[in-house]
């Protein structure tokens, strides 16, 4: 069973891709700590990670940081930077202009609220298979 990480704090999304991401053959890892993510990405496999943009808990180097930095960071480390990202916010894709370059950027956005739970499978597997 492949992992996909999910990097959210909002109790109700977070049962959501639970449910929907077993039901699809997947192993959700729910984590919001940043150290913990960079850990669990150093010492197991991760297959594809899920980013929200607003988290309320995530810190790095004592600095408060939201999703989009964290994939930044994330998609800067070579040891990680092959993973796959989906950014899924409510805010629109034109959050990511200038805060993200391009050459390091999330492999796709989605918008919340995801009201066709098979668009976000279907993406999981066209990238996790690729």
């Amino acid at each position: 069973m492949k992992n996909i990480l999910i990097v959210e704090d909002n109790q109700l999304i977070i049962d959501f891709y639970k449910i929907i991401l077993k039901r699809a053959g997947y192993n959700p890892i729910i984590l919001e700590d940043s150290d913990k993510v960079l850990k669990l990405l150093a010492t197991e496999k991760v297959s594809l990670i899920i980013m929200d943009i607003n988290l309320s808990n995530c810190y790095l180097s004592g600095e408060k940081i939201d999703g989009i930095k964290f994939s930044n960071h994330i998609k800067h480390d070579k040891r990680f930077y092959h993973i796959p990202l989906i950014i899924v916010s409510a805010y629109t894709p034109d959050i990511l202009e200038g805060r993200v370059d391009n050459n390091y950027k999330p492999d796709c956005f989605l918008t919340k609220p995801i009201l066709d739970f098979n668009i976000l499978i279907n993406k999981i597997n066209q990238l996790v298979l690729n």
